[in-house]
């Protein structure tokens, strides 16, 4: 039998606009996890310094802080008994052992973060500029690891929740007009997020992960291996951190140029700081481990869109709008990557697998014409 019940409440008010602010509980519970009923509150609010000292400055146009707490819990297991069912390589729990694999807590993520914005316009030349920054930092523990079983249970290895990942960094966003007429607009977007995932802490138990004896955790997604000479051959059987398989920081640049009936997009993608197992290499050279000459850095730069739209006038009464359209996708990246595509992950959206190319596809450069009418 598998029940579950809760209750959720919201209120939140906005001081006519100088400032507001909202709050939010939940309360359940479910048969799966912990006895007790677990509690997820979460706030956020705003003040919106514009409106409050500099109403009658003409250069700020907004002036905003932001900031929020949350919590969330999430489930991630069935009941042991009947993994094996659907996950290969989860070992059968017979009947009469279950206690020795359920009653395991749900994951738990808290986050906190705090941002601005700021926007610029300048009357003479009516350009604007906008700015946003924020930054997050967020802790999700109760992580499932295996530890070892004692010998009676019949089981090698069961899961507890021991582990805390922490996830930090901060997003910045620009949006400058470049031109603002009635028949002519230019426009230029960025955005860029630099973040850190590592490792907070583990159960004692666990001495797979490299320096968790002396007390140093690593960062995820960490390729893990044997490091290798210059001419490509190993220095030394000991496993080591070779590098780490997810960017650093990531971030987009586009423009938008409309001319009378014409608009011209462009948009372009990038990561940076992360490198790529090619596993492809490892089964050429037939081995069954990693080395630091099966990884490569990651970092591109790619044009992910090149579109254009044009309005056709037309005089007759009965079609309101015609409009053809060209879009060209994945046109070019600029990579030292050489796989096919630096931004791979063959094995789906799990961390542990991130940046890893094994028999992956190439991404599809396409293009594409199309007519739109409107009667």
């Amino acid at each position: 039998k598998y029940s579950q019940w809760g209750a959720y409440a919201y209120v939140g008010y906005d001081f006519d606009g100088y400032a507001g602010i909202s709050a939010a509980a939940r309360f359940d519970k479910t048969g799966r996890f912990e006895s007790d009923p677990t509690f997820f509150p979460a706030v956020d609010a705003y003040v919106d310094f514009k409106r409050l000292l500099l109403a009658d400055n003409k250069a700020v146009s907004s002036l905003k802080i932001i900031g929020g707490y949350g919590e969330a819990g999430r489930e991630t297991v069935l009941p042991y008994e009947f993994l094996a069912n659907y996950i290969a390589n989860v070992p059968e729990v017979e009947t009469g052992t279950e206690l020795y694999f359920d009653g395991i807590n749900r994951l738990i993520s808290k986050e906190y973060n705090v941002g601005f914005n700021i926007g610029f316009m300048n009357d003479r030349f009516n350009n604007r500029l906008g700015f946003d920054f924020s930054w997050y930092k967020s802790n999700a523990t109760r992580q499932l690891i295996n530890l070892p079983m004692d010998n009676l249970s019949g089981y090698e290895k069961r899961k507890v929740n021991a582990g805390n990942i922490e996830n930090k960094g901060f997003e910045i966003d620009v949006d400058f007009r470049i031109i603002q007429h009635r028949n002519v607009v230019w426009t230029l977007y960025a955005n860029a997020s630099f973040n850190t995932n590592s490792v907070a802490s583990l159960h004692e138990l666990d001495r797979r992960t490299p320096g968790l004896t002396n007390g140093k955790y690593t960062a995820v997604s960490q390729a893990y291996g044997r490091k290798s000479d210059k001419r490509g051959e190993v220095a030394s059987a000991d496993l080591d951190i070779l590098g780490n398989t997810l960017p650093e920081y990531a971030g987009g640049l586009g423009t938008t140029l409309r001319l009378y009936g014409l608009t011209v997009d462009a948009r372009f993608s990038a990561a940076g700081g992360f490198n790529i197992i090619n596993a492809n290499k490892l089964v050429e050279k037939g081995r069954d481990y990693i080395s630091s000459d099966d990884l490569e850095k990651g970092d591109y730069l790619r044009l992910d869109c090149l579109c254009f739209s044009y309005d056709i006038p037309v005089r007759a009464k009965w079609i309101k709008d015609f409009k053809v359209n060209l879009a060209v996708r994945n046109l070019f990246t600029i990579s030292g990557y050489s796989g096919w595509n630096p931004d791979v992950n063959s094995f789906g959206v799990t961390v542990r697998g991130n940046g890893v190319d094994y028999g992956s596809f190439p991404l599809i450069r396409s293009v594409a014409l199309g007519v739109s009418l409107k009667f």
